[in-house]
């Protein structure tokens, strides 16, 4: 989708098809200023464009499923055989989508400048830098991410505060569909209906900080390892857009500086972890998603590890209880990447911004 506007920070609506039997377009945000890169979220929001920004339902408005349901009707009372099985199935279809577009109609989906808020809380802590880091948080539901965040602040591996958090599950409360949800723990329903919303509010977030260089935390799964790759490379470049801007000491600007920090769990902790989880903070996650996503995550972090030119620190912290295990790097190395001075870490004999340090700390890690 091309350019519709001169702001970068431009929403433009779309409606994002959700996977499952039920077929409901929910709305979502694509960036104009730029293409949506491919499997992202915004381009997965990209597919179908309503102009007034609502969301629509697959198959049509209320009055034409109603229409359909009534031919249906008469063809199911002549229909026998296979040609009544298929009328039948076809109604159902029909009735899911209707149940889908009575969701949708209690849905509010955020305006433009609602999204520009929150991006802006989510993003108002952290200052320019002139040598700011990405940091990709991996880990399955349940992994520990953010209790391993918070120690590493502690621990002064991170700079507590000096960062923009960027959390797709914590984005969903902002949003209508959520709060309007009293269920606890909420229902599955609302996780699906605010998924597209919340992972474009993390895409645009990311983008801001990319552009005008504030170190970010990515904190997600890390499951699909072609958009993380992208997304890596895309945010080095429109850091790197700041040289073209012919301003006084933008030669003293470096490039972007990319961290994966791989939070490692035994899938029988996250398990447990997530129904605990979902009892104090009322987010439900399904069990067959945690255990997908789990080995998703082993097989996307060992793919990233290897990607040439990609990150230049990678660290493999286990957090199956007991405090925080380094299988790969350390936390002073972490501390010595996101410095503002950044050096090398003598004792961990390794180069923060050579490609085979990653390597190596790739082949001390112990996957399994």
């Amino acid at each position: 989708m091309k350019a519709v506007t001169q702001s970068p920070s431009a929403l433009q609506y779309a409606c994002a098809l959700l996977q499952g039997d039920r077929q409901i377009l929910t709305a979502a945000g694509v960036l104009a200023s730029e293409d949506p890169v491919p499997g992202s979220m915004t381009s997965q929001c990209a597919e179908h464009h309503p102009a007034d920004g609502r969301a629509l339902p697959c198959g049509g408005d209320w009055d034409q499923q109603l229409q359909y349901m009534r031919e249906l009707e008469g063809r199911l009372r002549s229909a026998t055989g296979l040609a009544a099985a298929e009328a039948a199935r076809e109604v159902t279809k029909c009735a899911e989508r209707l149940q889908g577009l009575a969701r949708v109609k209690m849905d509010t989906f955020l305006s433009e400048w609602e999204h520009a808020e929150i991006v802006e809380r989510l993003t108002q802590k952290a200052e320019v830098m002139q040598n700011p880091f990405g940091i990709w948080l991996a880990g399955g539901p349940g992994s520990g991410k953010g209790h391993a965040l918070q120690e590493l602040s502690r621990m002064g591996a991170l700079p507590f505060g000096a960062f923009a958090h960027l959390d797709v599950d914590k984005n969903r409360e902002y949003l209508p569909a959520w709060i309007n949800d009293r269920n606890k723990p909420k229902l599955v329903p609302s996780v699906e209906r605010t998924q597209y919303e919340a992972g474009y509010i993390n895409d645009l977030a990311m983008t801001l900080c990319a552009r005008q260089r504030l170190n970010f935390v990515i904190d997600g799964t890390m499951r699909n390892t072609e958009t993380t790759i992208r997304n890596m490379f895309r945010m080095r470049k429109l850091a790197d857009q700041w040289k073209h801007l012919g301003a006084r000491g933008t030669r003293s600007m470096k490039k972007l500086r990319v961290a994966v920090v791989f939070i490692d769990a035994d899938v029988e902790v996250c398990l447990e972890r997530v129904a605990q989880r979902a009892v104090k903070t009322g987010r439900p996650v399904q069990h067959d998603f945690v255990k997908e996503c789990n080995q998703l995550c082993r097989d996307s972090v060992k793919a990233i590890a290897k990607a040439p030119g990609c990150v230049d620190l990678f660290v493999h912290v286990k957090n199956n209880g007991g405090g925080l295990d380094f299988v790969a790097g350390s936390a002073q190395l972490l501390k010595a990447f996101v410095s503002t001075n950044p050096v090398v870490a003598e004792s961990e004999d390794l180069r923060l911004h050579d490609p085979s340090s990653l390597t190596e700390l790739s082949a001390k890690s112990h996957w399994h």
